[in-house]
Parts: structure tokens; sequence; C-alpha cells
């Protein structure tokens, strides 16, 4: 009896195992089906991205802005700049940044270029170098306005003086003045840490052709002209 009924569990379990490796395999196969449906899918996505990125390019190129004269799309530009004086520098980059055909248009237009600002307490002497040259390889002979944040930088003490005027007198001369045909304003505002007269004495050369020039310091000479500090 009990061999009778070991026998049948026997089959019962071979039964049961087949019938679940055909079910793996079936399920195997599912798995396989689907991870083909997937990468296809991803395909087909990256297939519509490249079809859109082609359509945006395409309508890029026929769009009617393209057709505006490029005289006209500079006054565009300088009176969007107009509307957020103190953002000028940064507006002017965006817009260079759209397309190859507007940066060629906006690095055409010295006026977008036309504000300087420099801060000698946060901007590092090899900052400071590149800006400067970029800046004056684009405003050509356009005036422009040039405005000096914290002149002489946070001022030192002990042995740390002299290195850190050495420093500045090296930011200050990478600043040069001379190198702009056409100064429209002039702003200088020493640190509230640094002598006033000190800090204008790093700037040795001043163009004579500025239309218009405020000092901002910290000492009773704070208001004098530039011929005090020549």
């Amino acid at each position: 009896m009990s061999e009778s009924i070991g026998l049948q569990i026997s089959e019962a379990q071979a039964t049961y195992d087949k019938i679940q490796a055909r079910y793996e395999e079936q399920l195997a196969i599912l798995k396989s089906e689907l991870h083909a449906a997937m990468q296809h899918t991803i395909m087909l996505q990256t297939l519509k991205e490249t079809v859109d990125n082609e359509m945006n390019e395409i309508y890029g190129v026929i769009h009617p802005i393209r057709r505006i004269p490029v005289e006209l799309l500079k006054q565009i530009f300088e009176e969007t700049l107009r509307t957020r004086e103190g953002y000028k520098m940064w507006q002017a980059t965006q817009i260079s940044h759209v397309c190859q055909y507007w940066r060629a248009v906006a690095l055409d237009t010295p006026s977008l270029w036309s504000k300087l600002c420099i801060d000698f307490r946060y901007d590092p002497l090899n900052l400071i170098i590149e800006y400067w040259n970029w800046m004056i390889e684009r405003v050509k002979m356009t005036p422009v306005d040039v405005h000096f944040y914290s002149l002489g930088g946070m001022q030192q003490s002990g042995a740390a003086v002299s290195e850190h005027n050495r420093e500045e007198q090296k930011k200050v001369d990478a600043c040069s003045l001379l190198r702009i045909p056409v100064i429209r304003e002039l702003n200088i505002d020493v640190d509230s840490t640094y002598p006033t007269d000190q800090a204008f004495s790093m700037i040795t050369g001043f163009p004579r052709n500025t239309a218009w020039w405020r000092s901002v310091g910290h000492g009773p000479r704070a208001a004098a002209g530039w011929a005090d500090f020549l």
C-alpha cells in the first residue's frame, strides 16, 4: 500500500515538475519579448527626439526673426538690455548664447557690452584679467560706463599688508583705463576698509576723454578731483 502511494506521489511530482518547467519556459519567453519591446520603445523615443530636434532646427531656420534686418535686430537687443540696466552684462551674454546668428550680431553690437564692472574685493586677479580683455574686445569705439567696486579690496593687517597691496595693484594695472577709447561715465567706490588716498594712488593712468566721473570713498578727499591723485 505504501509503495503504491509513494509511486503516485512520484508521478504527481514528475507531472508538477513538467508543468513548472513549461511555465518557466513560457515566462522566460515573455520576459524576453517584454525586454525587446522596451528596447524598441526606447529606440522609438530616441528617434522621436531626433526628429523633433531636426524639426526645431528647420523651424529655427525659417523663423521670421531670421528675416529681420541686422540693424533692427541690434536695436531690439539694445532696447531689451535698456529695460534691465543692472543686469546688462548678464543679459547680453544670454542673448549671445541663443544661436550662432544671434551671437554674431550681439558681438557686433558694442553697445551691449558698454558697462564694465569690477569688484576688487571679491574678483580674483585671473578673472579680472580675462574679463577686462574680453570686454575691451567688444566695446570697440563705443562710450563705456566703468564702475570699480571696493577699490583696494579688504584691508589686511600685519605682515599681509604688503602682499595684499601688491595683489591689489596687479588688479588695478590689469584694468587699464587707457585701453578704453571713450569712457562715458566712471564710478569708483573705494572699499570701506581701505584708505581712500592709497586706493586712488593705484590708478596711474587716467584718460582725459572721460565725459563724467565720480568717486565714492571713505575719507576727507573722497570727492576730490582727479588732479589731486595723479
